[in-house]
């Protein structure tokens, strides 16, 4: 009997130990609410800018230094290395589009701030997911998502 208690006990530790996730650095969280009104205003204008029908098949998203001046600048204050975009239904005449930015905030696993106003499962506040690739997406409200691309090590055999 006591041996059916202890691998209880082993079993309930393991299950709930498995649902815990790592918190996201409140340093990332401060710095994202603080730029929240600058960076509205950067996807409004990265919705009219140009750059992107210029660069259609550039590959590894659109270095800042592609934009114009005012927008170039915008982005290196924020601290943004590349910005993905991805648009769908321009068929229908409505051009949707998801912006993906890459930020310079941490040297290892990069931060990734994403807006997407047609998400509404990923982008609500205090949403969190660990996908298979150990990455991890946290919900911030408004349309925004900010998540941590883990680099995996890769063993060459």
């Amino acid at each position: 009997m006591r041996r059916f208690f202890q691998l209880c006990f082993l079993v309930v530790a393991i299950a709930s130990s498995c649902k815990r996730h790592d918190k996201i650095p409140d340093t990332y969280i401060t710095r994202f609410r603080a730029n929240e009104p600058v960076l509205s205003k950067l996807i409004e204008t990265l919705r009219k800018d140009s750059t992107f029908e210029k660069f259609p098949e550039i590959e590894g998203g659109l270095e800042p230094q592609l934009f114009g001046k005012s927008v170039r600048t915008q982005l290196n204050e924020l601290g943004i290395l590349n910005v993905y975009i991805f648009s769908w239904g321009a068929s229908r005449g409505i051009r949707q589009r998801q912006f993906n930015l890459t930020t310079n905030w941490r040297a290892e696993n990069p931060i990734h701030i994403t807006f997407n106003s047609l998400d509404s499962i990923e982008t609500v506040k205090g949403f969190y997911r660990k996908d298979e690739n150990a990455n991890e997406i946290w919900g911030l409200g408004n349309h925004w998502s900010l998540w941590i691309e883990r680099k995996l090590i890769q063993v060459d055999r």
